[in-house]
């Protein structure tokens, strides 16, 4: 699975993705959880979700690095911070503007 989401951001020539579709997370890592995250780089790959996903990710989607963002409670504002602070790591500038 791992393969295909690096030949997506070979082919687009991303610097990240970030997929929040349930459909394109399981199809590109395994994952079939209700809620999470796809954040890729070309070398680092995150499922960002809530603790009653974690042991989940860790057995459909090995590969992945899991990120428990529910420690706060779950929110899609919460989410949005995670894949931020995961994109600074990377030096990816993000905005909301289009």
């Amino acid at each position: 699975m791992k393969e295909q989401l690096v030949q997506v951001i070979d082919k687009k020539d991303l610097q990240v993705l970030i997929l929040t579709d349930g459909y394109n997370i399981h199809h590109l890592s395994g994952y079939r959880g209700h809620t999470g995250m796809l954040v890729a780089f070309q070398g680092e790959q995150y499922i960002l979700t809530d603790s009653r996903y974690t042991e989940q990710v860790e057995l459909e989607a090995p590969e992945f690095t899991c990120v428990d963002i529910g420690r706060e409670g779950y929110s899609k504002d919460n989410r949005g911070d995670a894949a931020e602070g995961i994109c600074k790591r990377g030096q990816i500038h993000t905005s909301n503007r289009i």
